[in-house]
């Protein structure tokens, strides 16, 4: 069964956070969440969930590069398999690996 209460990687309020870092004012900038969709199966006590998450940030806020943390709450039974982060043209992703094959990767 799912725990709600334990979050490992965010704030308790359960809600997740884009932050941006290391702007000029050293201020840490939260961007707003715009849009959220969630697309998946529930079987019993298993999910297969799809998430995607849209961030209301555009390139003229910031003039430069900048260093984003975003956190998510999840239940600490939860497990992430594969994740897809796209700034712009930028798109980074991330699959579960076994330790030793992710670290050869």
């Amino acid at each position: 069964m799912f725990n709600p209460t334990l979050f490992e990687n965010s704030q308790p309020d359960g809600f997740p956070v884009l932050e941006v870092t290391g702007t000029d004012d050293s201020k840490p900038c939260f961007v707003p969440l715009k849009r959220t969709d969630l697309k998946g199966e529930v079987i019993g006590p298993l999910a297969t969930l799809h998430l995607t998450q849209t961030f209301l940030f555009t390139r003229e806020q910031f003039g430069e590069n900048v260093e984003a943390l975003y956190r998510f709450p999840l239940p600490g039974d939860a497990a992430v398999t594969h994740v897809t982060v796209q700034f712009g043209e930028t798109r980074i992703e991330a699959n579960l690996a076994e330790r030793m094959a992710a670290e050869a990767e």
